[in-house]
């Protein structure tokens, strides 16, 4: 590597001398007699310098020898890197704007006009940062640690209580299944139970009827043998016989099958059967019953007069009652029930009236007449009209109200002090009547005149009983 210094001459060659030294500080190649003159100089005497000559792969490779480098001069064989950029110089500054080791050159053409220092002393400042930061990033390794600690543990509960859930789901289910097969076996009995008993009884139609077919069969040919062959006294003499006889074959209850015989049986998926919920805690759905709703044995049950005190705007609740062709409640719900209300002068708007399952076989049917006059109810069972509809419902109009309906009596009539209110409340300074949080006062808007909270109610105070809010 042929390297020159640039700042003097060898007169007797008259050529540049060879470089054998370069300066850190000034990234200069300095020959033996300007390195001398460099240690001489005040301003350059602090500067380090290292030799040439080697090349940087074999530097990288050799161990430094002590005691081979003159006094103020550094062994460049690990410290000495070359610029990628400019490879005839040497990485001795450094740019704090870029954060990168550069050498002079780009710091006077990439890095212009950039904040630049020595590598020695950008070493020790960023060297301070870097400790520094060591420090303040060692416990957050610690912290580090006693955190995964801490996540393990948590790992281990979380582990531990999802296999004690998954054992409670396994034996809930495990209960679950059960509990249905148990409910399954209940219902096949029950169906095969049904079955039996409507067999025994047709059975027992099927025997009563051939007794009676062959009754009759006697009776007749015996009769045809005595109107055949007999005389007329003969046949006179056994005539009250024959017609007892003919009498009780023509009974009506022997021309008829028997009605408590049907084919009536039915699965019922979304009824809660109440028996499997009370042997096993779990609730099942599924019943299967032999009862049939009749709309000629339903109606409405209220007591005597219920009906005939209905008034305007004042809830009316009612409750019908489904039973079965034999006139028996039934036990279960799930009935389709609909009811169509109307005013009997106004036919073609309906009022709008709830129908609640009590799953019991009643159904509640609650509406708020808008108005007074004569309503007709119409109420259907499984899409089949009730007989008793349509059902006549007379609202009557309430007992009017003489008084005002307000907060209280000083907001009501302006701070008059004269004014009373029914409720019994008092203001002090003179009030006869009532006011916001003071004594007797009902805490919400309320009749003047009787002191009743409803707004739509009967008024229940005497006419000109007391001089009140007006």
């Amino acid at each position: 590597l042929n390297l020159f210094s640039r700042y003097c001459i060898d007169f007797t060659t008259n050529s540049l001398p060879q470089a054998t030294v370069s300066c850190q500080t000034c990234a200069l190649k300095l020959c033996n007699f300007c390195k001398e003159a460099h240690r001489r100089q005040r301003g350059t005497a602090s500067h380090g310098i290292v030799r040439l000559g080697v090349g940087l792969n074999e530097l990288m490779k050799v161990r430094p020898r002590r005691n081979t480098v003159p006094p103020g001069e550094t062994d460049s064989v690990a410290r000495s890197i070359k610029c990628p950029m400019h490879p005839e110089h040497q990485l001795k500054l450094f740019c704090t704007a870029c954060h990168q080791v550069i050498c002079g050159e780009c710091s006077t053409l990439l890095h212009r006009d950039h904040r630049c220092t020595t590598v020695a002393r950008a070493g020790k400042v960023y060297g301070r940062f870097v400790r520094g930061a060591i420090e303040q990033t060692r416990p957050l390794e610690d912290y580090a640690l006693q955190t995964v600690g801490r996540l393990n543990d948590l790992t281990v509960r979380i582990n531990s209580r999802c296999e004690a859930v998954q054992r409670e789901v396994d034996a809930f289910v495990d209960e679950y299944v059960a509990a249905l097969e148990e409910h399954r076996r209940a219902l096949v009995t029950q169906i095969g139970d049904i079955r039996q008993a409507k067999m025994e009884m047709i059975m027992a139609q099927k025997l009563d009827l051939e007794r009676r077919s062959q009754n009759a069969r006697a009776a007749i040919e015996f009769a045809e043998e005595l109107m055949a062959e007999g005389s007329d006294v003969e046949n006179l003499l056994f005539i009250s016989i024959l017609l007892k006889r003919f009498e009780q074959c023509l009974k009506p209850s022997t021309r008829t099958l028997d009605s408590t015989v049907t084919d009536t049986v039915q699965f019922l998926a979304e009824e809660e059967a109440p028996s499997v919920r009370v042997q096993t805690g779990v609730p099942l759905f599924g019943i299967v019953t032999t009862q049939k709703a009749d709309p000629r044995q339903s109606g409405i049950e209220h007591s005597a007069g219920e009906l005939a005190t209905l008034k305007a705007h004042k809830r009316v609740q009612m409750t019908l009652m489904v039973r079965d062709f034999e006139g028996r409640r039934l036990t279960h719900g799930g009935i389709t029930v609909q009811a169509d209300l109307r005013y009997r002068d106004d036919d073609d708007h309906s009022v709008a009236i709830s129908i609640n399952d009590n799953r019991d076989g009643s159904y509640a049917l609650a509406f708020i007449p808008p108005r007074p006059g004569v309503m007709h109810l119409l109420l259907f069972v499984d899409g089949k009209i009730l007989e008793e509809c349509p059902v006549v419902l007379r609202i009557h109009k309430l007992r009017p109200h003489y008084g005002v309906y307000h907060c209280c009596t000083f907001c009501s009539t302006s701070g008059s002090k004269v004014s009373t209110c029914a409720c019994g409340g008092i203001m002090p300074g003179g009030y006869r009547g009532c006011g916001h949080g003071h004594e007797g006062h009902p805490g919400r808007r309320h009749w003047s005149c009787c002191g009743s909270l409803h707004e739509y109610s009967d008024c229940t105070a005497a006419v000109g009983k007391a001089k009140t809010a007006e």
